[in-house]
């Protein structure tokens, strides 16, 4: 009877823990997709002052460094994503 009860118990606790869990990745995910997002939007805007500066100008400007770090923090959110 204790043995079912213990079980029981333990079972419920562990239950309680996965899915306590399984909602801080949840949470942890959708963080990273608002960032994700966010980022893809300042890239985008980023991205079109590039093209305009680069029409006019034969030079590496802060956009275009700016650029690259976006590329890679949207480049490492994914990476992340993937491994939740």
């Amino acid at each position: 009877m204790s043995l079912t009860v213990t079980t029981w118990l333990f079972s419920s606790s562990q239950q309680r823990l996965e899915k306590r869990q399984a909602e801080e990745r949840l949470q942890q995910y959708q963080a990273k997709q608002k960032e994700l997002e966010r980022l893809k939007k300042e890239r985008d805007v980023v991205a079109q002052r590039v093209e305009k500066e680069h029409k006019y100008e034969n030079y590496y400007s802060q956009d275009q460094t700016r650029l690259m770090m976006l590329n890679r923090q949207i480049e490492r959110i994914h990476t992340q994503l993937q491994n939740l």
